[in-house]
């Protein structure tokens, strides 16, 4: 764990022993960068309350981690994470800034998602997966429990595959009901 270092201001992954299974960057509001370039054994990665951080660059060496968790980065721009194949858990929350996302395409195991107060985040997904659609690959996600407060991503082509989801949470804190949640069929629980 790396909590309460208030001095802080840059992690990169040389400086992080490479058989850590799990990180935890916790109230480090200086820390502006974090790079896990070296983190290969990594399977869960938090970052909480790191006020300056922008961008999250897991680039193409998490290739392992099961679980990210990003909470409370109000200046949060970007986040990469390239080889992500094994992400099986991604939970974002309190991320206002957050627009880009790269690495979508290697996000085909997630089976739970949580996206809450995090506006940026379903247009920054729109884009990703229109670019997937417009080069005509496929796209799936075996996921089962969704959590949003952000009823457009029920509007995304990607969500008319879910015939996995079996929990769905609409908190309904950045827009208003609407007829976009029409996509539900039989094998969907609401």
């Amino acid at each position: 764990n790396i909590e309460d270092c208030y001095m802080l201001q840059t992690i990169r992954g040389l400086q992080i022993p490479t058989s850590f299974a799990k990180l935890k960057i916790v109230t480090c509001p200086r820390l502006a960068s974090l790079q896990l370039d070296a983190c290969t054994s990594l399977k869960t990665l938090i970052v909480d309350g790191c006020d300056s951080l922008c961008t999250l660059d897991g680039s193409h060496s998490l290739a392992s981690v099961k679980e990210v968790s990003i909470y409370k980065n109000p200046v949060l721009a970007s986040v990469e994470l390239h080889s992500c194949h094994a992400l099986e858990k991604l939970s974002i929350r309190d991320c206002p800034a957050l627009a880009s996302w790269k690495g979508f395409r290697s996000l085909t195991g997630i089976l739970s998602l949580k996206v809450l107060n995090s506006p940026g985040f379903v247009p920054s997904w729109q884009s990703a997966a229109q670019q997937i659609e417009e080069e005509g690959h496929e796209f799936t996600m075996p996921l089962k429990h969704l959590d949003i407060d952000d009823n457009e991503f029920l509007s995304m082509p990607i969500c008319r595959q879910l015939t996995s989801l079996q929990d769905l949470t609409i908190r309904g804190v950045l827009h208003t009901p609407s007829d976009k949640i029409d996509i539900l069929t039989d094998n969907h629980k609401a």
